[in-house]
């Protein structure tokens, strides 16, 4: 134990950095969806007896309308402004990956209706909603410029958990619903664009 901060306490001071940017972009009354999230990944240090080395990985969950270099670039200015540099000999290295840029579909689509013509089909009411994880769609949507959406069965909230769980018959259903929901699309894709 000596007088200067160790490496894990100097991650622990990037954490909160990095905690409060992600709130900063974040209005007090914006909703899940709305808001920039940071999550905590993994914390690992280590030491030769010479260099304390810690290692942190966060990911950060944008809405749309949030670009992921400019949350990097804040970052990178937040972490040398702090006074995490100020002990001699600390040096902070950010290496960011991903940089998703997330999508929301257009709720009026055709591709929605289609799918919702499908489920009301099954005798089942269709319900819009915003997922706030990441998706494929984050990746292809800017790329490809077509409608595009998320299906399926199951408990989102149970997603990547240990309790994650499908019910055989809401799969099932899932796939009827989407052998049907097709059959609508592929005429409207053979009938040109609207």
């Amino acid at each position: 134990a000596g007088p200067d901060a160790s490496a894990a306490e100097l991650a622990f001071e990037a954490w909160l950095i990095a905690r409060e940017l992600a709130s900063g972009f974040t209005t007090v009354d914006a909703n899940v969806f709305d808001q920039v999230q940071a999550k905590l990944r993994s914390v690992s240090t280590h030491s030769d007896g010479l260099y304390d080395v810690a290692e942190m990985h966060i990911g950060f969950r944008l809405p749309p309308g949030i670009d992921p270099f400019i949350l990097e670039r804040r970052l990178r200015a937040d972490l040398a402004e702090s006074s995490l540099l100020a002990s001699g000999g600390v040096t902070i290295e950010v290496r960011a990956s991903g940089h998703e840029f997330a999508h929301s579909g257009d709720p009026r689509s055709w591709l929605v209706g289609c799918m919702s013509t499908a489920i009301r089909d099954r005798g089942r009411r269709p319900r819009l909603l915003r997922k706030t994880g990441t998706s494929d769609m984050n990746v292809v949507a800017r790329v490809w410029d077509c409608p595009i959406i998320a299906y399926g069965p199951g408990d989102s909230s149970l997603d990547h958990t240990p309790v994650e769980r499908l019910a055989i018959d809401e799969y099932l259903a899932a796939i009827t619903t989407l052998r049907s929901a097709l059959a609508g699309i592929l005429a409207r894709v053979a009938s040109g664009p609207a």
